[in-house]
């Protein structure tokens, strides 16, 4: 967990589709924090949409343009932002384990028949990295387990409204960023 919740950072991982964005966005409202979606930041830095990127520098550099934006951003000592970085963040070991070091993590675990439902139409999405010559079932079920290795907390999203996902978070803040909030920010849990 962040040492001490020092930098007030809360970063959403999972798999593309489980819903960091939207979650994000909604959390950071509620908190009052800044939202970061690293897909969007992507983007925005390189004039081009992600799928568009990927098939440009491949698969594995990629992962590497992801983990360094995000360590670049992690350099300038965010604090108060809800970070969504892409699924595929927790390829870069280099990159999750300083996100973790600087932001509580949490896991947007959604169930597989959701994530293909909402990763169905690659032109509006991200892209699934790692999916190349392989069924989406197989690289969930890779990733699963390096989710669970970097994660603060776990939110299992079946059958939860995002509104929900969000007050599900919010009362599983650990005591002292919750003390934190109600001091600094006059929130009310």
């Amino acid at each position: 967990m962040a040492e001490g919740l020092a930098s007030k950072n809360i970063a959403l991982i999972g798999m593309a589709g489980c819903g960091k964005s939207i979650i994000g966005k909604k959390l950071s409202y509620e908190l009052g924090f800044l939202f970061l979606d690293l897909d969007d930041a992507m983007e925005i830095e390189n004039h081009k949409k992600l799928n568009q990127l990927i098939e440009e520098i491949g698969e594995d550099e990629f992962i590497n343009l992801e983990g360094k934006t995000l360590l670049n951003f992690l350099e300038t000592s965010p604090r108060e932002t809800v970070i969504a970085p892409g699924g595929s963040i927790i390829l870069s070991e280099q990159a999750i384990t300083e996100l973790k070091k600087k932001a509580l993590t949490i896991f947007i675990n959604t169930p597989l028949s959701i994530i293909r439902k909402r990763t169905l139409d690659r032109k509006t999405r991200g892209a699934v990295i790692g999916l190349k010559g392989k069924k989406l079932e197989d690289v969930y079920d890779f990733r699963l387990p390096l989710y669970e290795k970097y994660v603060d907390l776990k939110i299992d999203v079946v059958s939860l409204s995002e509104g929900q996902v969000v007050e599900k978070i919010i009362n599983l803040l650990p005591d002292d960023l919750k003390i934190y909030l109600m001091e600094d920010k006059g929130a009310d849990f």
